[in-house]
C-alpha cells in the first residue's frame, strides 16, 4: 500500500451538518450512505421493528457493555450469523459460526437436492466462563451442532456434533456448572451435556434426559403448539420462554417457570400483542426471542413478528418482573434507546467489491464429511444398480441397497428419524439397533438411499423387529420408503415391508414389492422404520432388495427363461439354457456360428430410440466359453450398428477367459453424428479376416447383459471449499454452499466475478448466488454488471429472491444478449416465466430492483439502464410472498448460471442499496460535473509514468466535512503519485493505493473545493507496471465521489479515462521482455529437472543442438548425438545464470565422464550430505538402454563416474519388464534415504490392455552413497505410462508423475495422450494410486507439439513445474523437435490434489530483486537479443567452478537483468570486466533497450585480454529497474565487439545512518527478560544479535541497517508478556476481559502483584503513565515541566513526555500537574483526545452530545474531546448520561482503553 498526505488550509466557516452522497462508476446512481437497517431516530429514540428485515429466532446475550445476537439463516452460507450491538438497536454482523455446515448434496445444491427451508434453525447463544457457545440444529442432517470460541467477533469456532435433531433448542449453564440442552415441539425436553478438556461437547452418559413438560401449550385447542424455547435462571428460578400460535388468535409469548429443572413447572401467557404501523396496530403477533438484562439492570426482550415478504422482523420491548414473573410491555412503535450515543450500524451494506482483509476461518477444523458412509454405488450411475450387482457376482435376491443393515459397523449410515435416539446393543451375541426416546409414532431409524433407487425400479424390504411392552401385546411396524414428489407437492410414501409383532418376540417383516413411480425425486429417497405408539424397539438384518431395474436392454438376465427381445445375428443359433448361469438360473447359449463364417454371428437386440447422441452408457456383460481347442483368452465386442448395417461402432471390447465366467465392463458415448433412425446392438468376437472354427467361432454363453445411461452425478470438486483469497463483507451470504472455484474478488480488483459451474435449469438450482437481506419499509438494490464473457445459455442478473422470485437480468442465446425480466408465477414455478426482453448491444449494463413493503403491498419492480442514469422499467411488478418452502424473507441476489456449458463469467462492479425507491427517475439535472482526460500512445514499458487529470466542478457554497474519491485502476497500471491542486482545496489532502483502488481524501475540521477555470482537482501520475506485448486499451474508472456535508452529488458517468498502451517491440526472440518463459532463448534445453541448493534453483537439461545432414541442411532432432547436460541456475526464477554443459556420455565425446554411455538424456539431480560433506548426483539415461549416475562436489561439476558402468543396466533384475530404461527421477526423503524412479515404454502398443497398463515404471531404493541400489525394484502401475518419471513430496504424501502414451484406446478414467498426470502414495515405494491429469500436451498451449517432459520441485515454500516445449524453435521458424524449458507455479487443493496447470509464456513473477552492488556474472540473463554464452578463460570471482562469459556480441545486441534494486540512495558508478579485439561501447539503459540512458562504458581493443572498465553514471539511479546493456561499435554489423565476464555497480557516496538501529538495539538491550514468554524472548534475542552484528559492520549498506532495525523492531512488537493474575478481578465481572486486555499488554499492571484495584479511583499520574506505556515508553530526559512533578517519581518520565507532546498541560491557574488528583471523565477524554492527535489518528468523528440529558455539564475546554470520545465509541454513557464530572475508576479506565485500542486498530485497518 502507498499512502501520501498533504495539508492544505483555507478560510471557511459555517454550521456543521453531515450528509454523505456517493456517485457510481460510469454512471450516477446515487450511493445512499444513509441507507441502513438501523431504526435509530438520532434523537435518543428508535422505531420498532428494531430491524425491518428478516432476522428470525433471535437469541441475545450481553457481555460487558456489548450485546451479541444469533439468528436463523437456514440454507445460507456462511451460517449462524453473530451480530453485535452496543445499544440493542444498532446491529452489525461481526462473525459467523460456520462457513459450511456439511458438504451434503442438500447443502451444496447438488444432484437435484436442496436445503431450502431447512439448513440450520433457531440457534442458542450463551457466554460461560470466558467462552461463547452457540447451539443449533439442522433439519437437513438431523443433527445438532455446538460451536465454541473465546473470541466471538474474530475467532474461529470449535464444532461438536450431536446425533439427532433438537428442535428450537436452548443451551443452559446452571450455577453448579452443569450443561443442559432444552428443546421441544409441543413439549419441553431436557438433556444433560458435558464438555471435556479439549472442548468437545457430548451427551452426558447417565445424565439427565427427560421430558419436563408434556404439553407446553397454554389454552390452545388447535394451531402451532409451543416451541422456540429460551431458558434462563433469574434469582434462583428457572424460566422457559416459548411461543404458541393458536388458530383463533395471533402468535403469543408464553412463559413456564419452576424452582427446579425436574420440579413442577407452571406457565402463563406473557404477551399477546401486535405492533403499531402508521398509527394502526397490525394483527401479527410479536413473540419468540430472547431475554437480556442491560448494564443498568433493566430487562429487555428481542422478539420477532411475521411481517409478510420482508420476513420475520425483530421487535424490542421492555420487561419488568412482578412476583417472579416476567411482565412484557406492549411493544411500542417508538421507544427510548436503551443506551444512547452509539453510531448507527447496518446489517445490509453497499459494496464496491474490493477485496477485504483476510480473517480467521469460521471453523477451526473445517466441516464434517457427509452424514453416513459413502457407498460404492454412489460412484456409479443412478441406473446402474443392477449392473453393479451383476458385476460383483450377486444374484438378484442379494442386491441389497442398505448399508450396514446388520449393524456390525455400529450406527454407521443410520440416522434418527424425527425425535428419537438410536444406539447399537448386543442381544444373543448379535449386534442390533435399538430405537428409544420416540416422541411420536412416526419417529424411528432411517437411512438415505441417495442415488440407489431408480424410476421404474422394483424393490422390497426385509428384516426383523423386536419390542417389549407389557401394556401393548401387539404392534404394527413398517419399513417405509419416502421421497419427494417432483411436482413439489409434498412427499410420497411406499411400504416396503410390514409386520404385526408380538411383545417380546422377534418378528420378520413381510416383504412388499413396490415400483418407483415417475413423479418421484429419487435423489432424495430414504427408508425409515417405525411403529405404532412411542415404545422402544430393536431392529436387525434390515435390507432393501432390488427386484428389477429398467435398462436399455430387454431380458438381459434371461431369467424369464426365454430369449425375449434377442435375435440371432449372422446365422447364429440362440437358446436359453440352465446348464450354465452367471447368476440366477438361466443364460443364453450361442451356437452354429460357423454357418456364415462370421465373427459377428451372435445375439442382437433392437435399441432404436433408447440411446441418444452425446449420452454416455455403462455396459456390463458376462461371457463364458469352453473347449480344449479354444484359445485361453479371446476378445469380445459389443457393437452398435445403424440398423442398415452400413456403419458400425464398437461400444466396448473385453477379454474373456476359457472355462470361466468373465465380467466385461466398459462405457460408450454416442457420437453426435451417429444415425438415429434405427440402432441395433450385437455381441461378437473381434474381427479377423479368416476366422478359425475353434479360435474365433466357438460357441459361448452370455448372461447379465446390461446397458444403462449414465446419469451425471455431481460430486464435490477439488478446491470447492478451499479458501480462494477473496474476502467478502460479512453482510453477504451465499444461497447454499458456494463453490470457491467459481467466484473471485481478486481476478479483477474492484469487481465480483461469478463464473458458471454446474448447469442449472433456473435460479433456484444456481450455485454461487450471492445474497443480502432486503429491508423495509422500502429499499432499492442496484448493480452494474459486465457481461462480455457470457456463453450461450448463460443467465445473470439481480434477483429479488424467494420461492416466488423475480429478476432483471441478461440472457445469452445464439450469440446475442438480451435484457430480460423473469419471475415465478407461483410456488411450483421453479424456472419462472420471461415477462419481457430487450436486445442488449453493449457489455456493461445497470440493473435495479425496488422493494416496497409499506402497508403490506409486498411488490418489487425491476429496471435497467444503459448509462447508470436513465432508468427504464422492464416487465411487470413481482407480487412478493413469504412462503414456507424457503421460510425466509426476500433477499437481493446476484447470480450467474449456465444452462448449456460451464465457464462463462460476468463481473459485478458494485452493489448499492438505498432507503429510497426512485423508480425510473434519473435526477441527472442535479449532478455536478466530473471528468477525466483520456491518454493515448503510452509506451507499454514497465515504469513509464504519465498524467491523467481529474477535473471536478466546484462544491456549491456550504459547509463540508470531507470528500472521498475512489478510482479503479486497471491491473496494467499502478500509481506513482497524486498531485492535488492545492490552491483549490481546503483541508488535509491524502491519497492511498491498494488492491488497484486509488482513494483521494480531503478531510479536516473545514473542507472545501473551489475549482479554477481548468476545474483541476488532482493530477493522477500513473505508471505502467508491466511490459505489454500487444497494443492494449484500458480504462481508469471512477467508482464514486463521496461528499460529507451539504447535498453535492457528482456525475461520474464521464469521470473515466481511456488509456492507450503501445506494444513493447524489442526484437527479443522467444522470451519477450516481461515474460519468464522460455527460461533462455539463445540456446535449447529439454527434459528439464530441477534441484534446489543454497537458495538457488539449478535446472539440468538434455542439450538439444541443431543437427545437419551431409549437405549441411538442418534436419529433425534425432537425439542420437546428445552427450552433454546443460545447467542453468537462478535465485529469482527470471534471471538465469548459464553454467554451460556437463560432458556426460563418453563413447563419442572424449570429455564425457561416463565412458560406457553413448547418449545422455533426461537428467535428474539431487544432493545429500555424506560423511559431513555435501555431494551432488546427476542421473541420466543412455538413450533407452540404461540409467547412469555421476557425482560431484559442486552442483555444476566437474562430475565423475563412480561406477564405470550403468546403475540400472539392460538385462538386470531391476530392468525386468521395463521396455525403455530412461527418464530417471530421484528423491532424497526427509530421513535421508534416496529413491530412484525410472522406466517407460509399452510392451505391446497393438494391445489395448498393454497400452492402458504398460506396467513399465519402476522405483528402487538407493544405497546411502546414492550411487548404488538396495533391494528389489517396485512396479508402478501407472495408467497409460509412456515415459518421464517424476517424483516430489508434498506434506506427508509422495507424488509420482509421468507422461501418458500416444497409443491404443485409453479407457475412461485413464489419462489422454501425451499428458502429464500423477499418482499418490503414503510411501516412496508405493503402491501409488492414480489421481488425474495436470498438464496437457504442449500443443494445447503453444500450437507446437511433441513429447511432454516435466519435473516438479519446491523452492521457497512454493511448488513449481518445469517442462519443455518447442517455443524457441517455433520463434525461429524451426519446428523440428528442438525444445526449450519453461517453468510455471503449481498450486494444490486443500485435499492435496494438484490444480490443473496452464503452460504459458508469462511464467513466474520475479521472486527477489537483484543486488547491483554485488558482482553479477554477465552470463546472468533475463532477456536478450543476439548474444551467446561460452567458456571464459578468467577465473570466476564469484566462486564458480566453471566460469562463463557473454560472447558473440555485435552491434545492436543487448542483454537485460530483471528487477535490479538500486535502493533509495542509488548507484553512481558502473564497472564491468570485458575483453575486446575490436572495441565498442556498452550503454546502460533503464527498463527497455530504448529506455533512459544513465551511463556509457567505452571498451577498448585489448586484443582479447580481459580488463575492468568503469564509468560514472549520468545521474544517480535509484529504485527498482530492469537493467539493459545495449552494445554498439565495430565497423559493420558482423563484428564481434567484446566478451563480458561480470559487472557491478558502486553505491552513491552516502553516509550510512545507524542512529535508528542503535536506538532499537538500546531498547531491546534494556528489556526485562523475566516479564516475557520464553519463545518471544528467544526470537527477540536472535534479532538483537543480528542487529548488533550489522551495527558493528563498517561495510554495512543502508539497506542492511534498515532491514536489521525492522527485524528487531518487529521482534520487539511480538514480545508477549507473561500473564498477570489479580485476586480482586472475578472472571465473571463485566470488566474482566478489559483488565485482561490491558494487563496482558502491560498498559496497566496493577496496584500490587496480585491486586488490580478495579473500584479504586484513577489518578492523573496513573493515566499519564498508562498513555506513556501505550506509546512504547519513549526515551525521555527529565526536565521540570511542573513544580509538583519531581525527578525520580514513578510517573516523572511519563508526565514530562506527555507535557512535551501536548498531551497534558496542567492547571493554568497554578502551573501544577496535580499527579495525585483523581481524574474526571472529561479530563480523561481530553487527555485521550490529545494522545490520539499525537498518534496522528483521525479525530474528526463527533458524537451528538445533545442526546444526553446532562450535556450541559461538559466544560467548555472538554466539549470537542468528549464529542470525539462519544463519536468513536470510547465513551458511551453511564445509564444514559455522560456524568463527565464523575471520577474514573481503574476498571472503567481499562474498558475505555480497550475501546480506544479497538478504535486505533480499526483505523490502521482502514489505512491498510
Amino acid at each position: 500500500m502507498e499512502k501520501k498526505r498533504r495539508s492544505i488550509s483555507r478560510c471557511a466557516a459555517g454550521a456543521l451538518s453531515v450528509i454523505l452522497t456517493v456517485t457510481t462508476a460510469a454512471g450516477s446512481m446515487p450511493f445512499d450512505v444513509q441507507a441502513s437497517t438501523s431504526r435509530d431516530n438520532g434523537d435518543g429514540t428508535f422505531t420498532n421493528p428494531v430491524i425491518y428485515s428478516d432476522v428470525p429466532d433471535p437469541d441475545v446475550i450481553r457481555v460487558g457493555d456489548t450485546y451479541y445476537m444469533v439468528s436463523t439463516t437456514m440454507h445460507m452460507s456462511p451460517g449462524c450469523p453473530i451480530m453485535k450491538s452496543k445499544d440493542l438497536v444498532n446491529w452489525e454482523i461481526v462473525n459467523y459460526c460456520y462457513g459450511i455446515l456439511e458438504d451434503t448434496d442438500e447443502f451444496a445444491l447438488r444432484n437435484g437436492k436442496n436445503a431450502y427451508g431447512q439448513g440450520s434453525w433457531a440457534a442458542s447463544l450463551k457466554y460461560h466462563d470466558g467462552k461463547y457457545y452457540v447451539a443449533v440444529a439442522s433439519l437437513t442432517t438431523w443433527r445438532t451442532y455446538l460451536f465454541t470460541t473465546t473470541d466471538i467477533e474474530h475467532g474461529s469456532w470449535k464444532k461438536s456434533v450431536l446425533e439427532g435433531y433438537n428442535h428450537d433448542l436452548s443451551l443452559f449453564f446452571d450455577d453448579d456448572g452443569k450443561i443442559y440442552l432444552f428443546s421441544g415441539q409441543g413439549n419441553l425436553n431436557v438433556r444433560e451435556l458435558e464438555e471435556d478438556a479439549e472442548g468437545n461437547i457430548t451427551y452426558k452418559e447417565g445424565g439427565l434426559d427427560r421430558n419436563i413438560i408434556a404439553d407446553a401449550s397454554i389454552d390452545l385447542a388447535d394451531g402451532l403448539h409451543a416451541e422456540g424455547c429460551h431458558v434462563y435462571k433469574v434469582d434462583g428460578m428457572y424460566y422457559a420462554m416459548m411461543i404458541q400460535w393458536p388458530s383463533d388468535r395471533r402468535r403469543e409469548e408464553i412463559c413456564w417457570r419452576s424452582d427446579s429443572i425436574t420440579g413442577e413447572w407452571e406457565g402463563r401467557i406473557v404477551l399477546n400483542s401486535g405492533l403499531e404501523y402508521d398509527g394502526v396496530e397490525d394483527g401479527a403477533g410479536v413473540a419468540q426471542g430472547g431475554l437480556v438484562q442491560a448494564e443498568d439492570g433493566n430487562w429487555y426482550s428481542l422478539l420477532f413478528q411475521d411481517h409478510g415478504a420482508v420476513g420475520r422482523i425483530p421487535v424490542l420491548t421492555s420487561v419488568t418482573w412482578e412476583e417472579q414473573w416476567p411482565v412484557f410491555a406492549k411493544p411500542k412503535a417508538v421507544m427510548e434507546l436503551p443506551v444512547t450515543g452509539q453510531e448507527k450500524k447496518s446489517i445490509v451494506i453497499s459494496d464496491e467489491f474490493y477485496n477485504g482483509a483476510e480473517r480467521a476461518g469460521y471453523l477451526e477444523e473445517g466441516f464434517d464429511t457427509p452424514v453416513g458412509k459413502q457407498s460404492e454405488l454412489q460412484a456409479l450411475s443412478q441406473d446402474a444398480v443392477t449392473a453393479y450387482a451383476m458385476e460383483n457376482g450377486l444374484s438378484a435376491a442379494a442386491r441389497d441397497l442398505v448399508t450396514n443393515g446388520g449393524f456390525d459397523d455400529g450406527t454407521d449410515s443410520w440416522e434418527t428419524f424425527g425425535a428419537s435416539q438410536i444406539a447399537v446393543e448386543t442381544r444373543d451375541d448379535n449386534q442390533v439397533l435399538k430405537v428409544t426416546k420416540r416422541q411420536q409414532d412416526w419417529n424411528g431409524a432411517s437411512q438415505k438411499l441417495n442415488h440407489k433407487v431408480v424410476i421404474g425400479g422394483k424393490y422390497s424390504g426385509s428384516g426383523r423387529v423386536l419390542y417389549e411392552d407389557n401394556d401393548k401385546p401387539t404392534c404394527n411396524f413398517t419399513i417405509m420408503l419416502k421421497a419427494r414428489k417432483t411436482s413439489g407437492d409434498g412427499d410420497h410414501y411406499l411400504v416396503l415391508g410390514s409386520v404385526e409383532a408380538k411383545s417380546g418376540e422377534w418378528a420378520e417383516f413381510v416383504p412388499n414389492t413396490v415400483t418407483i413411480p415417475e413423479d418421484l425425486d429419487v435423489s432424495d429417497a430414504f427408508i425409515y422404520i417405525s411403529g405404532d405408539g412411542t415404545a422402544d424397539f430393536s431392529i436387525d438384518d434390515i435390507g432393501v432388495a432390488v427386484e428389477s431395474v429398467p435398462g436399455i436392454l430387454i431380458n438381459g438376465d434371461f431369467e424369464s427363461g426365454t430369449a425375449e427381445g434377442w435375435y440371432a445375428h449372422d446365422g447364429a443359433t440362440l437358446e436359453v439354457v440352465t446348464e450354465e448361469a452367471a447368476s440366477g438360473s438361466y443364460s443364453l447359449k450361442v451356437t452354429n456360428r460357423t454357418n456364415t463364417r462370421s465373427t459377428a454371428a451372435g445375439p442382437e437386440q433392437d435399441i432404436t430410440g433408447k440411446v441418444k447422441a452425446g449420452k454416455t452408457y455403462d455396459i456390463f456383460m458376462k461371457i463364458k466359453y469352453t473347449g480344449d481347442s479354444t484359445p485361453e483368452a479371446r476378445d469380445f465386442n459389443m457393437t452398435l450398428s445403424d440398423g442398415d448395417w452400413t456403419s458400425y461402432t464398437i461400444m466396448m471390447t473385453g477379454t474373456a477367459k476359457r472355462g470361466e465366467w468373465t465380467t466385461i465392463t466398459g462405457s460408450f458415448t454416442m457420437p453426435e453424428e451417429f444415425k438415429t433412425e434405427k440402432q441395433t446392438l450385437f455381441l461378437e468376437n473381434t474381427w479377423v479376416p479368416s476366422p478359425d472354427d475353434n479360435l474365433d467361432l466357438m460357441d459361448f454363453y452370455v448372461d447379465d447383459v446390461t446397458v444403462v445411461e449414465r446419469k451425471h452425478v455431481i460430486s464435490t470438486e477439488d478446491g470447492e471449499h478451499d479458501y480462494n483469497g477473496s474476502n467478502l463483507n460479512l453482510a453477504w451470504q451465499w444461497n447454499h454452499n458456494p463453490n470457491n472455484n467459481n467466484w473471485s474478488l481478486t481476478e479483477r480488483s474492484g469487481y465480483l466475478r461469478l463464473t458458471t459451474g454446474a448447469l442449472a435449469s433456473g435460479i433456484q438450482e444456481a450455485k454461487n448466488t450471492l445474497t443480502q437481506r432486503t429491508y423495509g419499509p422500502v429499499s432499492s438494490g442496484s448493480v452494474a454488471v459486465e457481461v462480455g464473457n457470457m456463453k450461450n445459455g448463460d443467465v445473470t442478473g439481480l434477483s429479488v429472491f424467494q420461492k416466488i422470485f423475480g429478476f432483471a437480468g441478461v440472457k445469452m442465446e445464439n450469440g446475442r444478449r438480451y435484457l430480460v425480466m423473469q419471475r415465478a408465477v407461483d410456488e411450483n414455478d421453479e424456472i419462472g416465466q420471461e415477462i419481457a426482453r430487450v436486445e442488449l448491444n453493449q457489455d456493461r449494463v445497470y440493473l435495479k430492483a425496488d422493494c416496497d413493503f409499506r402497508q403490506w403491498p409486498n411488490q418489487a419492480t425491476f429496471y435497467y439502464s444503459l448509462d447508470g442514469i436513465n432508468w427504464t422499467q422492464i416487465g411487470d411488478e413481482l407480487q412478493m410472498a413469504y412462503t414456507q418452502p424457503h421460510f425466509m424473507g426476500y433477499r437481493y441476489a446476484l447470480f450467474n448460471y449456465a444452462t448449456k456449458a460451464a465457464g462463462g463469467y460476468v463481473d459485478f462492479d458494485y452493489f448499492r442499496v438505498s432507503d429510497k425507491i426512485a423508480g425510473a427517475a434519473s435526477g441527472d439535472e442535479k449532478l455536478l460535473n466530473a471528468t477525466m482526460e483520456s491518454v493515448s500512445d503510452i509506451p507499454g514499458v514497465q515504469n513509464t509514468v504519465f498524467d491523467v487529470p481529474l477535473k471536478l466542478a466546484s462544491l456549491p457554497d456550504g459547509t463540508y466535512r470531507g470528500m472521498e474519491v475512489s478510482i479503479s485502476i486497471p491491473k496494467e497500471l499502478g500509481v506513482e503519485d497524486v498531485e492535488f491542486n492545492e490552491e483549490a482545496l481546503t483541508g488535509n489532502a491524502t491519497w492511498s493505493f491498494a488492491n488497484q483502488q486509488l482513494k483521494l481524501s480531503l478531510s479536516g475540521e473545514t473542507v472545501d473545493y473551489k475549482a479554477g477555470e481548468d476545474r483541476l482537482f488532482a493530477t493522477l501520475k500513473l505508471k505502467v507496471n508491466r511490459y505489454l506485448n500487444k497494443d492494449t486499451s484500458v480504462t481508469v474508472r471512477t467508482d464514486y465521489i463521496k461528499v460529507t456535508g451539504g447535498e453535492a452529488v457528482y456525475n461520474t458517468n464521464t469521470a473515466s479515462a481511456s488509456i492507450g498502451l503501445l506494444k513493447m517491440d524489442s526484437n527479443a526472440v522467444a522470451k519477450l521482455i516481461g515474460n519468464s518463459n522460455p527460461l533462455v532463448d539463445y540456446k535449447y534445453g529439454a527434459d528439464p529437472y530441477a534441484m534446489e541448493y543454497n537458495g538457488r534453483v539449478y535446472i539440468y537439461m538434455t542439450s538439444d543442438e541443431y543437427e545437419y545432414d551431409e549437405n549441411g541442411n538442418l534436419i529433425d532432432n534425432t537425439y542420437g548425438k546428445i552427450s552433454t547436460i546443460s545447467v542453468i541456475s537462478s535465485a529469482d526464477m527470471v534471471n538465469w545464470t548459464d553454467h554451460g554443459a556437463i560432458p556426460v556420455a563418453g563413447k563419442n565425446n572424449p570429455d564425457g565422464a561416463a565412458k560406457w554411455a553413448t547418449c545422455s538424456w533426461a537428467p535428474a539431480a539431487a544432493h545429500k550430505t555424506i560423511d559431513g560433506k555435501e555431494k551432488f548426483f546427476l542421473y541420466f539415461a543412455d538413450g533407452a538402454g540404461g540409467i547412469g549416475v555421476l557425482e560431484a562436489d559442486s552442483p555444476i561439476g566437474p562430475f565423475t563416474d563412480p561406477n564405470g558402468k550403468a546403475l540400472i543396466a539392460p538385462g538386470s533384475k531391476e530392468a525386468e519388464g521395463v521396455v525403455w530404461l530412461f527418464d530417471p527421477a530421484v528423491l532424497v526423503d526427509d530421513d535421508g534415504n534416496g529413491y530412484l524412479y525410472y522406466g517407460g515404454g509399452i510392451p505391446n502398443d497393438k494391445d489395448n490392455a498393454s497400452c492402458n497398463h504398460p506396467q513399465t515404471a519402476r522405483v528402487i531404493k538407493l544405497a546411502d552413497n546414492m550411487t548404488s541400489v538396495e533391494g528389489d525394484a517396485g512396479m508402478i502401475d501407472a495408467p497409460c505410462m509412456f515415459e518421464d518419471s517424476g517424483i516430489h513430496k508434498y506434506g506427508d504424501k509422495y507424488y509420482y508423475s509421468y507422461c501418458s502414451n500416444f497409443s491404443g484406446q485409453h479407457e475412461e478414467g485413464n489419462p489422454g495422450y501425451g499428458i502429464i498426470c500423477y499418482m499418490v502414495s503414503d510411501s516412496p515405494m508405493g503402491p501409488f494410486t492414480y489421481v488425474g491429469e495436470i498438464l496437457e500436451n504442449p500443443y494445447d498451449y503453444f500450437e507446437v507439439g511433441g513429447n511432454n517432459h516435466h519435473a516438479i520441485f519446491e523452492f521457497g515454500g512454493q511448488y513449481y513445474i518445469t517442462y519443455h516445449a518447442q517455443t524457441l524453435g517455433k520463434a525461429n521458424g524451426i519446428e523440428k523437435g528442438y525444445r526449450s524449458t519453461h517453468i510455471n507455479a503449481i498450486e494444490f487443493y486443500g485435499n492435496g490434489n494438484i490444480k490443473p496447470i496452464t503452460a504459458d509464456y508469462e511464467g513466474i513473477v520475479q521472486l527477489k530483486e537483484v543486488d547491483p552492488y554485488r558482482i553479477t556474472e554477465a552470463e546472468t540473463i533475463a532477456w536478450q537479443n543476439g548474444i551467446s554464452v561460452d567458456g571464459c578463460t578468467e577465473k570466476s570471482v564469484t566462486g564458480l567452478t566453471l566460469n562463463r562469459a557473454l560472447t558473440d556480441i555485435q552491434k545492436g545486441d543487448w542483454t537485460a537483468v530483471a528487477g535490479v534494486d538500486f535502493g533509495a540512495d542509488g548507484a553512481e558508478v558502473f564497472k564491468v570486466k570485458a575483453a575486446s579485439s575490436v572495441g565498442g561501447t556498452i550503454e546502460l539503459r533503464l527498463d527497455s533497450p530504448e529506455g533512459k540512458k544513465v551511463g556509457t562504458v567505452d571498451v577498448n581493443n585489448t586484443a582479447g585480454t580481459y580488463q575492468e572498465y568503469t564509468c560514472k553514471l549520468e545521474e544517480t539511479v535509484t529504485g527498482i529497474h530492469n537493467l539493459f546493456l545495449v552494445f554498439d561499435g565495430g565497423s559493420d554489423m558482423e563484428d564481434t565487439l567484446m566478451n563480458l565476464d561480470y559487472w557491478q555497480f558502486v553505491p552513491a557516496s552516502v553516509k550510512v545512518q545507524k542512529d535508528d538501529l542503535k536506538a532499537v538495539v538500546d531498547q531491546a538491550s534494556a528489556i526485562k527478560i523475566s516479564l516475557y514468554t520464553q519463545e518471544s524472548i528467544a526470537d527477540m534475542q536472535k534479532a538483537l544479535a543480528e542487529a548488533n552484528a550489522v551495527l558493528k559492520n563498517e561495510d554495512a549498506t543502508q539497506k542492511m541497517v534498515d532491514d536489521a532495525a525492522k527485524v528487531l523492531s518487529d521482534a520487539l512488537n511480538r514480545l508477549e508478556y507473561l500473564p498477570l493474575v489479580f485476586q480482586d478481578v472475578n472472571e465473571d465481572a463485566w470488566y474482566a476481559g478489559c483488565v485482561d486486555y490491558v494487563s496482558s499488554r502491560r498498559i496497566m499492571t496493577g496496584l500490587t502483584a496480585d491486586t488490580f484495584g478495579p473500584a479504586d479511583a484513577l489518578s492523573r499520574a496513573q493515566f499519564a503513565v498508562i498513555l506513556y506505556r501505550m506509546a512504547g515508553c519513549p526515551k525521555t530526559t527529565y526536565s521540570e515541566a511542573f513544580q509538583d512533578v519531581k525527578d525520580g517519581e514513578y510517573y516523572s518520565e511519563a508526565v514530562v513526555w506527555a507535557s512535551e507532546n501536548g498531551i497534558v498541560t496542567g492547571y493554568a491557574d497554578t502551573g501544577l500537574f496535580m499527579p495525585a488528583k483523581e481524574i474526571s471523565r472529561e479530563e480523561f477524554a481530553v487527555m485521550m483526545y490529545r494522545y490520539a492527535k499525537f498518534k496522528e489518528m483521525d479525530v474528526s468523528a463527533k458524537g451528538d452530545l445533545k442526546k444526553f440529558p446532562d450535556a450541559a455539564s461538559v466544560s467548555e475546554f472538554a466539549e470537542y474531546a468528549v464529542a470525539w470520545a462519544v463519536g468513536d465509541g470510547i465513551i458511551i454513557g453511564d445509564n444514559g448520561k455522560l456524568n463527565v464530572q464523575e471520577k474514573v475508576n481503574r476498571a472503567q479506565c481499562a474498558m475505555m482503553i480497550q475501546r480506544f485500542s479497538n478504535f486505533m486498530n480499526e483505523a490502521k485497518k482502514a489505512d491498510a
